[in-house]
């Protein structure tokens, strides 16, 4: 069942994100035995040039910009590999800049899925391979 964490102006992107970013709004939490799912979002506005007319100078129209990180992390028993996937764009249309970090990102049709994560998440990482170096022996 997802978890809907609250956050704070003051909070800190759990990733590097571009530097135009402002701190995270808020954030998800989505907990499966294998996967655990965490999103954050941030909204801020941005100018976009328009021509009202053929003859007319160009305005600027401001525009709803959200920022999106989501953070896999997998592992069994504990959470050993990660992936990150960063989008930005406005709110009413597709996102402009979409890309996925620490991941073999493989595209399925019709899947919207990290391929394999390669980023290892300390110290499970070492714990876990301990474990299954334990298990084999």
């Amino acid at each position: 069942m997802p978890v809907r964490l609250q956050g704070v102006t003051a909070a800190r992107w759990p990733r590097t994100v571009p530097a135009h970013w402002p701190p995270p709004l808020q954030g998800v939490r989505h907990n499966t035995w294998l996967r655990t799912q965490t999103w954050w979002e941030a909204k801020w506005e941005r100018g976009r040039p328009a021509q009202t007319g053929f003859y007319a100078p160009v305005i600027t129209i401001p525009q709803t910009v959200v920022g999106g990180l989501s953070v896999y992390d997998y592992g069994f028993p504990l959470r050993s590999l990660g992936a990150w996937h960063l989008n930005e764009g406005p709110m009413s249309s597709p996102p402009e800049v979409a890309e996925w970090h620490g991941a073999l990102v493989t595209y399925l049709r019709g899947a919207n899925l990290p391929g394999l994560p390669v980023y290892p998440l300390w110290p499970g990482f070492a714990l876990n391979t301990l474990f299954y170096a334990a298990l084999a022996w």
